[in-house]
């Protein structure tokens, strides 16, 4: 049966629904009220401003309901007696009926809700930090955890009651309904200057990207275009990095990009590159560019960051910067065969919101039958 376990879905997020980069747990909210017929309210991170409330404090985006919540502390997990009190004034008014909702924990936990009686279900949808042994106080009494990595998912202690559930992100609908008859976009068009396209799409910090990889990349191929679809996060050590990178006469970078000009971007290369640090955050995020990518059946070359390895052999992961010049090299000159093609778009499809909610759902039901 098409249905959802409750009628009512309310997502709190660290993160912005507004956030410049594509926030693919939107697409989540959004296959529910449209799929599911579930009513969402997306909550953002607080403000201690009155007047920034008064403004920001709701609207309607598609379906969903979009709050920002009003409290002494803008930051969900600072969160002290008054500030969950007000929250849950704020939050009471957003439910219509005595029906449960279910509770969507974004990248920030709220153990005083999922501990409560207030909701159905309550899932856990931890950020790229992930650490399930130090942060078990703020899960155990989710009823699901969905993290990144296999690691994470075996590190789970086995004293937690609820399901360890192995997540990923997602390509948008630009990517997963891209026309591939389409023309290359003239702005992404380099192949009367160099041979080949190589393209990055995401954001662009010194602590996610490793420039020193990407000179060597420019560097040694000086034939191949290095498109990135990306923006740099502003710090002072990013900015000297991307200005350096841009020295090459080979790296071009698009900062002001909308989500559909990212997939005529992708759509422009012969291969596509996630050229990140396997150390701090990024060993425990899940690229959701390795998703949309592979929805324009472009081929990948990564470092070994440890959510992508699940994905052999359809993604290439280079173990050193040589070992990724090279498959770089290799990848670019070859067209995937239309198995390979299919093969990854149906990894893109396994990942959408509406295949991995109907996991989500069995994972539930299988559960409540084996307790």
């Amino acid at each position: 049966m098409n249905t959802w376990p409750s009628s009512h879905s309310v997502f709190i997020s660290r993160c912005f629904w507004d956030y410049y980069l594509h926030v693919f747990q939107k697409q989540y909210a959004f296959e529910l009220v449209r799929r599911f017929k579930t009513r969402v309210t997306w909550f953002d991170p607080p403000t201690r401003n009155p007047l920034t409330w008064f403004r920001e404090r709701k609207r309607e985006i598609n379906g969903v309901v979009v709050r920002r919540p009003f409290a002494i502390r803008n930051e969900y997990e600072r969160f002290l007696d008054l500030d969950r009190k007000l929250f849950n004034i704020q939050l009471r008014s957003s439910l219509k009926d005595k029906t449960k909702p279910d509770l969507w924990s974004v990248a920030c936990a709220h153990p005083w809700l999922a501990s409560s009686k207030s909701f159905s279900k309550s899932i856990y949808w931890p950020g790229d930090y992930f650490n399930p042994e130090k942060e078990f106080n703020d899960f155990e009494s989710y009823d699901l955890v969905m993290p990144w990595t296999p690691q994470s998912i075996e590190n789970i202690p086995r004293q937690y009651k609820g399901i360890p559930f192995l997540s990923s992100t997602c390509a948008g609908s630009h990517f997963m309904e891209f026309d591939h008859s389409k023309p290359l976009n003239s702005r992404f068009d380099f192949k009367n200057q160099f041979t080949k396209t190589v393209v990055y799409i995401g954001g662009l910090s010194t602590g996610r990207v490793d420039f020193e990889l990407l000179s060597k990349l420019a560097y040694n191929l000086p034939d191949h275009a290095i498109l990135m679809g990306a923006k740099p996060d502003g710090n002072t050590d990013t900015l000297k990095a991307v200005k350096a990178i841009t020295n090459f006469p080979n790296v071009f970078i698009f900062e002001e990009l909308k989500y559909h000009e990212l997939a005529e971007l992708t759509h422009a290369a012969d291969v596509c590159i996630i050229p990140y640090h396997t150390t701090g955050f990024n060993a425990g995020c899940c690229p959701n560019k390795f998703f949309e990518y592979s929805a324009l059946g472009k081929s990948t070359i990564s470092t070994p960051v440890p959510s992508l390895e699940v994905f052999l052999p359809y993604v290439s992961i280079a173990q050193n910067h040589d070992e990724f010049t090279q498959m770089v090299k290799v990848e670019a000159l070859k067209n995937p065969s239309e198995t390979k093609r299919d093969k990854l778009l149906e990894l893109a499809v396994n990942a959408t919101p509406k295949a991995t909610l109907g996991r989500m759902k069995q994972a539930f039901a299988f559960n409540q039958q084996n307790p």
